[in-house]
């Protein structure tokens, strides 16, 4: 439904609207937004945030092969950002112990 009340004659429209009213059109590499960039964004969050692969995959309706395909450069920096906090956790846990 539209604002004004009227039957939304196109999602796709309905959505290039919104972010155009919001100037969320393109993205940072100049490369235009779609309704499918929402599914891409919830992929790269998820990974961010360490869900696994065959969860997500299962939630998705894919298979982590083709997660590994897509979203390799995310689970890569996902992998390091896990290993940097793991070493300052491991740098505290040696301090609170009196070592070094």
């Amino acid at each position: 439904m539209n604002p004004d009340g009227t039957r939304l004659q196109s999602f796709d429209k309905q959505f290039n609207s919104f972010l155009d009213d919001y100037n969320l059109l393109k993205d940072q590499e100049g490369k235009n937004r779609n309704i499918y960039s929402l599914r891409h964004f919830y992929a790269t969050d998820r990974i961010y945030n360490g869900v696994e692969l065959a969860f997500l995959a299962k939630n998705m309706g894919t298979t982590e092969t083709m997660l590994r395909k897509h979203y390799d450069h995310a689970v890569v920096k996902a992998n390091k950002v896990q290993r940097h906090r793991l070493s300052k956790k491991v740098v505290d846990i040696r301090e609170l112990l009196g070592s070094k």
